[in-house]
């Protein structure tokens, strides 16, 4: 079995090398294959900002309910003092 797998990965890797380094063509696919390469990590690092701006975004959310629930809890705390005076 590993060795049908062996030799199944060998051709296919013969194959792609012949995809890529023909003489004709083989310029033209490399440099798609470039093409596409750039534009798959351009479109990664876009998606990566936009994750980090969402989260960045997320934290901030939190970080002002919190802020205001402490707020709300001081301000309930000062009226019970004031209450039992």
């Amino acid at each position: 079995m590993n060795k049908v797998l062996g030799t199944l990965g060998a051709l296919a890797l013969g194959a792609a090398a012949m995809y890529v380094l023909d003489p004709k063509s083989g310029k033209r696919r490399r440099a798609l294959i470039k093409d596409k390469a750039v534009s798959l990590a351009h479109k990664e690092g876009e998606m990566i900002a936009r994750t980090a701006r969402d989260l960045r975004n997320r934290a901030k959310g939190a970080r002002h309910k919190v802020s205001q629930a402490v707020k709300h809890a001081t301000a309930d705390a000062g009226q019970l003092a004031d209450q039992q005076k």
